[in-house]
């Protein structure tokens, strides 16, 4: 894969750099933009990239062209990005479908290889030079060698790590619980009692909750009394209004509230327990008020430590098995161990990838002249055991690493990865070191396509010229003129 070039838009706007081959993004000083630069790129390329200071990507429009075995233009704006390429045109959300997006464009299926590549191709000036198996790439982007090597051999762990992560998460509440269990131990051992510091506040709270549950209720019987004295009322008005007459003993009588039996008796008995149940409703009103303020008063008079024993008397109230705890987490911790056992020996020994790795790692180690830092065991490409490596042994390491993962991929998928470095030259590195390290470049990855970002421009390896040169306008610099370098 190669970038073409990367187009930046900004309303009428726009600034096009122009990528080659073998591409120098070079500035006479520090902080120009040549980070920010790289960053641009791969944030266009759909990653999930963190802006450099002052720069918010959110305000512009990337247009990127790369190469595969195809012409491909993303055009990302924020979290959407559009893919066009030969017959296909479609839109992507970012981050959700990161792994989708770079499954098409690198026309790799396996979710632990697309998820890994970017630490395989590009190296961070801030984290890049130190991140050798295992670790964050940039921002948020994590990289982890065993993945790598398990997506590539199609080895599926799926269900041990996800039981592993659950059994982390419990590991982590229940150690939580065991510090909750050591507190009340040593509240215990002060012999002090918390409860009569919450005894008011708990029974005003209390006693506000009781009087609310019989507000409802009252309230309630109101609404079926005043639904009885309407429907009354309503029934005599239609009474008169319909001037009813019965016929008794051959006598017409009009019908009248008073000659209706028991009328007058249920209204009055309605309207009675209406009253009654108003005056009870104003009573708890009035109590409300009252424990209301009271309540006020109270939480008016906490001071800290009235705060802090309010939290002790309810931890003191937690039941906790301490023992039982202690045996939950013995069990996971031991299970943790067993499935940590399981998918370390299904990657380690997993086939040629871990074996591929090694002889590249031993290769380019001979070519920069230090293989005593190399093990005789395969294995040593997991190592964590970085103690003691100075600063340019390290840098050297995680370089060679980093292109033995590059060649994995192409032997792998036939993928010729871009290699970007961002700075290269490290505090304690010097030129000859740089200069092996061009060495392994060019005798081994001249197809790929190279971009490094520095402010020297002596690198011992055909860059194309003219370089991409940033000055004290920064990589934006006047977007109102279309330039194109």
């Amino acid at each position: 894969m190669k970038f073409v070039s990367l187009k930046i838009k900004e309303g009428l706007f726009e600034k096009v750099y122009n990528f080659s081959d073998k591409c120098l993004i070079y500035s006479d000083e520090n902080s120009r933009g040549k980070t920010t630069l790289l960053r641009m790129l791969l944030f266009a390329l759909g990653y999930n990239i963190p802006p450099t200071k002052k720069v918010s990507f959110s305000k512009y429009v990337f247009e990127l062209e790369i190469f595969t075995n195809k012409r491909i233009v993303l055009t990302r704006r924020n979290s959407k990005i559009n893919v066009s390429y030969d017959n296909f045109n479609d839109d992507f959300i970012l981050p959700q479908q990161e792994v989708e997006l770079h499954s098409k464009i690198f026309e790799i299926s396996n979710y632990d290889v697309v998820q890994n590549l970017l630490g395989c191709f590009y190296l961070d000036q801030e984290k890049g030079w130190t991140l050798l198996n295992k670790g964050t790439v940039i921002g948020r982007i994590p990289f982890d060698i065993k993945a790598l090597v398990r997506g590539i051999s199609n080895i599926d762990c799926k269900s041990e790590l996800i039981e592993l992560s659950n059994i982390q998460s419990q590991i982590q509440r229940y150690t939580t619980m065991l510090e909750v269990a050591k507190y009340q131990n040593a509240l215990n051992k002060t012999n002090t009692s918390y409860d009569k510091t919450l005894t008011l506040t708990e029974n005003i709270e209390a006693s506000i909750n009781d009087l609310k549950y019989r507000q409802v209720d009252i309230n309630q019987k109101l609404e079926m009394y005043n639904e009885i004295i309407k429907n009354n009322k309503n029934f005599l008005e239609f009474i008169i209004n319909s001037q009813l007459v019965v016929v008794i003993d051959g006598t017409e009588h009009r019908l009248t509230k008073d000659n209706i039996k028991n009328y007058n008796d249920v209204s009055e008995f309605a309207k009675q327990k209406r009253k009654t149940l108003q005056i009870e409703l104003k009573k708890i009103k009035q109590e409300l008020t009252r424990l209301y303020e009271e309540l006020d008063k109270q939480h008016s008079l906490v001071s800290s430590e009235t705060i802090l024993d309010q939290f002790n008397s309810k931890v003191s109230k937690i039941i906790i098995n301490e023992n039982a705890v202690l045996n939950t987490l013995d069990y996971l911790k031991k299970r943790k161990r067993e499935l940590e056992q399981i998918v370390e020996q299904k990657t380690k020994y997993s086939g040629n990838a871990v074996q591929t790795i090694y002889n590249y790692v031993k290769k380019f180690a001979a070519e920069l002249n230090f293989t005593d830092y190399i093990e005789d065991e395969n294995i040593f490409i997991f190592t964590s055991d970085l103690k003691g490596l100075s600063g340019a042994v390290l840098h050297k390491l995680v370089f060679i690493f980093k292109m033995a993962y590059i060649k994995l991929i192409e032997d792998t998928y036939g993928i010729l990865l871009p290699i970007i470095l961002d700075s290269p030259k490290g505090k304690e590195v010097d030129s000859n070191n740089i200069k092996s390290m061009m060495t392994v470049l060019r005798n081994h990855f001249m197809s790929n396509q190279i971009i490094i970002a520095s402010i020297e421009n002596d690198y011992d390896i055909d860059l194309t010229q003219p370089y991409i040169k940033l000055d004290k306008n920064g990589v934006l610099g006047d977007l109102n003129s279309s330039l194109k370098i």
